[in-house]
């Protein structure tokens, strides 16, 4: 989905985006004849942008032409404690919260304003050929422009809640509106308002009477004022209240059963951080059936970068009303609105009413009041006029003078350091695929705690230019939802609540307590299988999380606190089977991540994920951890990422798998990028990955027709006492093929091999049998850095990305990095 902005005649933009119902039959006041309130500027084609700005802002607020909104120059000091340090030049405010101070205040602004010296190379749009649906000015100058705004939107959407922004681009002599949403830009033809005054100054006076709804605030989301009743809940929540102190998280053998309504310490740290006073807090309303449920957030754990696509944050909640005080996850997000795609909800209710494990448990959710994204509606009546009815007026009804229905928090203080973002290679990030310029700040691997920089990205496919990447109309399900013809995905609002907020993957301890982690990952996926019909279909680092829990130990009957794995963000799910709709392709392109999809789903597009391609996700997903984060005897890291997860091949403008990972998985030997050194950790995670390669390579030589036998194991001892999961509590370590011996007979035939990686039953027994081995250690290296995303637009054959629709890792419970547990004896 590349990014597309929409034209739409000044005339159209004013009707249906500043006109509400109930201005309909209201005119602006008349002017005298040759009322121009900008001759000021008549000369703004050889003036600076600094003085246009000046000028305008001026012009604006001293004949009134937005009613009720006030113009502010912000465009030299960022707001304090802006990480990003983003000043647009200027914006719209509500009278009693004009900022004056000469700083953005983010999370007051009503209306953007961007202004640029006069000069096509500074249009970030082109007029020339609208028939042709392509708007996106090319030329480098003005895709840095285009990037710059880009930038400045998403910064909005972060934060507030938003389902839609407008912003004014001021262009020497030449004005455009453009309307932002999750799906795209809305733009209007370049105007000159010097000779046309009367144009602007009308759509500034409607602009000016539209309520906060209209012009895109959320109104089930409240802002939260000091000193009110839900602000001191909020800061008495992070600390634990008197005679219910917090649960240590950190692994240890004995323990002691914690209270059903106990919360970790790493939660309630997560929540203390987000209480940000330069960040707004909120009330937030979740749907849950009929009610309406209301938790109070602060600065989100996790903030999909980018504009397009899902746009999802995540938070630690103060849940209003519970006593004592109950903090969940809670998950914002536009989730896309096809006929089939089943709110993540519904997913996480038939799983915990069919009683899967080692999945979050639903507290409620819901679409938030009807709230859909629009520009692809305006895209189809634009290129298919023939077909598309015009779409119905976007403005919510307001008063006939708009007031703000906000309350705000007192105005920090701010830093004046800073110069605006340049952004050449972010102006097109509203991308399905976006290739990430090199840094850190867009790896999505990026290590840092929460509200830093978490760079994964939010939607993971491959890149959307492949021709194969797209289904034909005759696979879609639904032709009137899903209108494959329309390149911008359309998205719905959305709020997910649940119970349990889990820790990254990466804070995982040792090995050992990977491979569990993992093991109770694929646990939980089987369950979804055999239990509810439902395959997960997004296996990845990100969407496995970390959540400590009391486990009885056996045969003493002892507690103690271990780690264990949460599979989580089920919105790419699908049934297996059952009724046809679901289960037929229900979106246009591919979903998934990238690094961890398998090679065979690579290499085919539109192939039907099955059981094995998920399994392949899982054994990436624990090559990847054990390499980036466990000793081990590869000597250059970030080469190793990068040639494995990273690399693809381009085939007839098809986008497939790099050679190193489909090497791996037909040959069943992997290396170093040492010739052909075997990659070894000198502990059980060499066997798990040799015999599970083994599988895979009979999987793919029977694909490919190829018949060969895997190699046999190398012997290991036997471990230690893991966290058994029911169909493993009556397996004695005796039953299964133990690592321990190397086999005198021939290997399993290639058929039989290959059947493992149909089932989960192989998996769970080869992951198990690790876990009972004895010789494990603290093998975690100090890694966490060299590897980083690359500029791809410096090749066009075979060069690491990192895939992703402005996202990942992302729409799941984001936690602190915590410091590494006395595990204790084993």
């Amino acid at each position: 989905m590349a990014h597309k902005a929409v034209m739409l005649e000044t005339q159209e933009f004013l009707d249906n985006f500043l006109k509400g119902p109930a201005q309909s039959s209201k005119q602006p006041p008349t002017r005298k004849r040759g009322f121009n309130p900008f001759t000021g500027l008549k000369n703004a084609a050889k003036m600076k942008e600094s003085k246009i700005s000046q000028l305008f802002v001026k012009a604006v607020n001293r004949h009134s032409l937005a009613p009720g909104l006030r113009m502010a120059l912000s465009e030299d000091r960022p707001d304090k404690g802006d990480p990003k340090q983003l000043k647009v030049d200027s914006a719209f405010y509500r009278d009693s919260f004009v900022p004056t101070d000469k700083r953005p205040h983010w999370e007051d602004q009503i209306v953007a304003v961007e202004f640029k010296a006069h000069g096509t190379a500074n249009d970030p749009y082109d007029d020339r050929k609208p028939e042709s649906g392509e708007v996106d000015a090319d030329a480098e100058t003005r895709k840095k422009v285009r990037g710059q705004i880009i930038h400045y939107a998403e910064q909005a959407f972060e934060y507030q809640h938003r389902t839609s922004l407008i912003l004014l681009i001021i262009i020497g002599r030449r004005f455009r509106f453009s309307r932002w949403d999750r799906s795209g830009t809305i733009v209007t033809p370049a105007v000159d308002y010097v000779k046309q005054p009367l144009l602007l100054c009308e759509m500034l006076w409607y602009m000016g009477r539209l309520s906060d709804e209209a012009l895109g605030l959320d109104p089930t989301a409240h802002r939260v004022v000091p000193g009110s009743e839900e602000y001191t809940q909020m800061l008495r929540a992070k600390s634990a209240p008197v005679g219910l102190p917090d649960i240590d998280h950190a692994e240890r053998e004995s323990a002691t059963a914690p209270p059903a309504n106990a919360i970790f310490r790493y939660v309630r740290k997560m929540f203390a951080k987000s209480l940000d006073e330069a960040f707004p807090w909120y009330r937030l309303e979740v749907p849950d059936g009929e009610k309406t449920r209301s938790f109070l957030v602060g600065k989100p754990a996790f903030c999909a970068p980018g504009m397009a696509g899902r746009g999802t944050k995540g938070f630690v909640a103060l849940e209003v009303g519970t006593c004592p005080p109950r903090l969940v996850w809670l998950k914002e997000a536009w989730r896309t609105q096809y006929e089939f795609v089943a709110q993540e909800g519904a997913v996480l209710k038939e799983l915990n009413d069919a009683g899967v494990v080692n999945v979050p448990t639903l507290i409620c959710h819901g679409d938030i009041l009807e709230q859909e994204t629009q520009t692809p509606t305006w895209w189809e009546f634009k290129n298919k006029p023939s077909t598309s009815e015009l779409p119905t007026s976007s403005v919510s009804p307001s008063p006939s003078v708009a007031t703000s229905s906000r309350t705000l928090v007192n105005h920090q203080s701010r830093s004046s350091r800073g110069t605006k973002r340049r952004a050449a290679d972010m102006e097109d990030q509203i991308v399905s695929v976006e290739f990430k310029s090199h840094g850190t700040a867009n790896d999505p691997y990026d290590d840092r705690e929460p509200g830093t920089a978490d760079a994964d990205a939010e939607t993971r496919r491959e890149p959307s230019s492949s021709p194969s990447a797209k289904r034909s109309a005759s696979e879609m399900e639904d032709h009137e939802n899903s209108r494959e013809h329309c390149p911008l995905r359309r998205h719905k609002h959305y709020r997910l609540v649940v119970k349990e907020v889990g820790m990254k993957l990466v804070n995982f301890q040792d090995g050992q307590q990977l491979l569990q982690i993992i093991y109770d990952c694929v646990f939980a996926h089987k369950e979804a299988v055999v239990k509810a019909n439902i395959m997960h279909r997004d296996i990845s680092g990100g969407n496995i999380l970390i959540l400590p829990q009391a486990v009885v130990e056996e045969p003493d009957g002892t507690i103690a606190m271990r780690w264990a794995g949460l599979l989580v963000d089920w919105e790419l799910s699908k049934p297996l089977k059952g009724q046809a709709g679901l289960c037929r392709p229900r979106q246009p392109e591919r979903t998934g991540t990238w690094q961890f999809m398998s090679a065979a789903v690579l290499n085919n597009h539109s192939k039907k994920l099955e059981i094995s391609d998920e399994l392949e996700s899982f054994f990436h997903v624990t090559l990847y951890y054990a390499v980036r984060y466990l000793k081990s005897n590869c000597s250059d890291v970030g080469s190793f990422i990068d040639n494995y997860f990273d690399t693809y091949n381009v085939d007839n403008g098809t986008y497939k798998c790099g050679d190193k990972k489909s090497n791996t998985l037909t040959t069943g030997k992997l290396a170093t990028n040492i010739g052909t050194v075997t990659l070894q950790f000198q502990s059980g995670l060499d066997v798990f990955f040799k015999t599970v390669l083994q599988w895979f390579k009979a999987h793919y030589a029977i694909q490919s027709g190829e018949p060969k036998q895997a190699p046999q194991l190398r012997p290991v001892k036997k471990g230690r006492k893991p966290i058994r999961r029911e169909e493993h509590k009556a397996v004695t370590a005796a039953a299964r093929v133990s690592a321990t011996q190397a086999s005198p007979e021939p290997i399993t035939s290639l058929v039989e091999d290959a059947a493992k990686v149909t089932t989960h039953r192989a998996m769970l027994d080869a992951l198990m049998e690790m876990l009972e081995l004895e010789e494990w250690s603290l093998d975690k290296a100090e890694r966490f850095c060299g590897v980083q995303a690359h500029d791809s637009c410096r090749s066009t054959s075979v060069r690491n990305q990192r895939y992703y629709e402005e996202k990942k890792n992302r729409d799941t419970y984001v936690p602190v990095r915590t410091r590494v547990p006395n595990r204790g004896a084993r």
